[in-house]
């Protein structure tokens, strides 16, 4: 490759490290998680977005299941798991349910 077109290796690490760090994606009222956003943390604090009601939706890969079901919501007496989440279809729209938390 002419040495106009390559990537200086400082600058190919930090886009590396970036793309490693987080994966989440803010919206004006919404964020969406990647399951690396949650990598070596064992609790996680998502504040702001639930004022009054949340919905949270999930999709997981056959892969990343196990994954998900270690992921828990905190919810008033009880516990949620992504996977839980995830596997929450409408039988009748096949359209994914949400968690709400009020």
């Amino acid at each position: 490759f002419p040495q106009s077109r390559m990537i200086p290796q400082g600058l190919l690490i930090v886009l590396l490290m970036n793309c490693s760090a987080e994966a989440s994606v803010d919206f004006y009222s919404s964020r969406v998680f990647d399951e690396f956003d949650f990598n070596g943390q064992s609790s996680v604090t998502i504040d702001g977005l639930c004022k009054e009601t949340c919905k949270i939706y999930a999709s997981i890969t056959p892969e990343s299941k196990k994954f998900a079901s270690n992921l828990l919501i905190e919810m008033p007496g009880r516990f949620v798991s992504i996977a839980d989440v995830a596997a929450k279809i409408d039988p009748a729209t096949n359209k994914k349910w949400p968690l709400v938390v009020i």
